[in-house]
């Protein structure tokens, strides 16, 4: 027998206890007995309180503010930007005409490849350009960055698991999903976390209270186990920064290699490096994308945790998380029907 929902359910109510089982049982069940062998609380201190949601909701603004920015704005390209685009990725428009033309060794003059900030070099640059075209494009950062949130956008709204699922049902799994989230990453991983700082303040020979001090103004004293926890939160966005940006270095390299053009080599080679070049133009769309997704995990991490720790009650981090993600989910679902609603105009538009 395998295992999963029965076959003989509706399709829609089996992809609704699938994403039960995968977000809620998995971690949820993980927490649960991590906590069990650390001896520590997995629903966090979990009760009602309005104060506490009130706080929680009210750090997770920023996470809230930066969803809407990236969701509810059209990024869209138009028609009248096309040209600057194309010149963005393949530099010298003439070079894309003349290998669709067939003429390689036109179109891999090195002469008119963008440069790694994606402006063009040399006299092609300057001289073949196509009446209206702009060989300088990549001079508006602007056009730049507004392509990289239009294709995070996109990857954002088709990454919905629940999309299929009616609202109701995509809301259930909300609900289930960020419990089980805040359950292991904050009620046990960042508790646990907390704990450890704490005991590596002692060896160091803090007392039960550290004073807050900077640029020689005291602002007072904190308990050196809460301490513990908002360094502990400290932590996490670190490492999360960390990892983001190693992750950003790794992807410059790649481009830097892709970018090595053989101005000397034959027609076949300029070609690829042609290819390579347009490869790494759309890599450096990426590494903006891998930036501002890198912003939005670590402001939630830390907005999550700030709630954690200055409440002590899991329902502040648990009310900020559900209200980003259910928001979230209704961009999501928004950006997919202007979509299709565009796609649809523009399919009626050739089609008359």
């Amino acid at each position: 027998m395998g295992g999963g929902p029965p076959s003989n359910l509706p399709p829609q109510l089996q992809r609704l206890l699938l994403l039960l089982t995968e977000f809620g049982g998995i971690y949820g069940t993980a927490a649960v007995a991590i906590a069990w062998f650390t001896h520590i609380d997995p629903f966090g201190n979990l009760h009602w309180s309005s104060a506490d949601v009130l706080l929680g909701l009210a750090t997770f603004a920023p996470l809230l503010a930066l969803d809407a920015l990236l969701m509810l704005p059209d990024y869209g390209i138009g028609p009248e930007d096309s040209q600057e685009v194309a010149g963005m990725f393949f530099g010298n428009p003439e070079a894309l005409r003349n290998m669709s033309a067939g003429n390689i060794s036109v179109a891999a003059d090195p002469n008119a490849l963008p440069s790694q900030d994606g402006s063009s070099s040399g006299p092609a640059a300057d001289n073949t350009a196509a009446p209206g075209s702009s060989s300088s494009s990549s001079g508006n950062p602007l056009l730049r960055v507004r392509v990289a949130l239009e294709l995070l956008q996109q990857v954002y709204t088709r990454a919905n698991p629940g999309i299929g699922l009616s609202p109701v049902a995509e809301l259930a799994v909300v609900v289930v999903a960020v419990l089980a989230d805040e359950m292991l990453y904050r009620a046990v991983g960042l508790t646990l976390l907390g704990l450890w700082v704490r005991d590596r303040l002692y060896e160091a020979g803090f007392d039960e209270s550290v004073t807050l001090a900077w640029l020689g103004h005291t602002f007072g004293e904190m308990p050196t186990p809460e301490f513990a926890r908002y360094a502990a939160v400290a932590l996490v966005a670190c490492l999360g920064i960390a990892g983001f940006a190693a992750g950003a270095l790794r992807e410059r390299e790649a481009l830097k290699r892709l970018q090595v053009l053989d101005k000397d080599g034959t027609p076949s080679e300029k070609a690829d490096a042609l290819k390579a070049q347009l490869v790494a133009s759309i890599g450096s769309q990426n590494l903006v994308m891998y930036g501002v997704e890198g912003v939005r995990e670590v402001t939630a991490a830390v907005m999550a945790g700030v709630a954690f720790v200055a409440t002590g009650n899991l329902a502040a981090p648990l009310a900020g998380s559900m209200a980003a993600q259910s928001l979230f989910s209704v961009y999501q679902r928004y950006s997919l029907a202007r979509s299709k609603k565009k796609r649809k105009a523009l399919l009626g538009l050739h089609s008359g």
